[in-house]
């Protein structure tokens, strides 16, 4: 038997027998290089060098990439509210999201992901009339749609029900 494996190697996996020896050292190769994480004395399984390396760097770039898409997020999200279009709405309730009563003779509106306080440019784009709206509320929670405007914001673009307009943020306060 030469010393750390044992060729032959267990009757019922055909896996080679592994020493003590061998766990301590890290691991053992296979012809052709391969290398094998070991069952030590202690239950745990051990990586080889080459294995925690490779693992190593695959949680770095994970975090990196990670990283990444959540600084575009946070960079991106006020450069997509900027310039983005879509259809409005009119809406009308009680209370908001934020806390205050909804007025239907205020200037406010509702949106998705922009802080409340923020001011933005509502236009409508087939009459080219705009208004400005300070967000207070959340939603429209309808596919398509990017702003629910109060019905005092909707007489001031030009429309009642639903109207393709153009959004841009004029001061984000948050």
């Amino acid at each position: 038997m030469s010393e750390g494996v044992e060729f032959g190697g267990h009757p019922k996996s055909g896996m080679p027998s592994i020493t003590d020896r061998q766990c301590t050292d890290g691991g053992i190769r296979l012809p052709g290089g391969t290398a094998l994480m070991l069952p030590c004395v202690s239950r745990k399984w051990r990586h080889s060098p080459e294995i925690k390396e490779a693992i190593i760097v695959k949680r770095t770039r994970i975090r990196f990439v990670a990283s990444f898409f959540f600084s575009i997020g946070l960079i991106g999200a006020s450069s997509i509210a900027q310039a983005q279009s879509g259809i409005a709405s009119v809406y009308s309730g009680g209370r908001t999201a934020s806390g205050e009563r909804a007025s239907a003779s205020g200037m406010t509106a509702a949106h998705r992901t922009l802080p409340f306080g923020t001011l933005v440019r509502v236009t409508h784009q087939r009459s080219g009339r705009s208004a400005v709206v300070r967000i207070n509320d959340r939603g429209p929670f309808v596919r398509g749609r990017v702003i629910d405007v109060t019905p005092a914001a909707a007489r001031a673009l030009g429309f009642s029900g639903l109207a393709p307009v153009t959004l841009d943020v004029i001061d984000r306060r948050g």
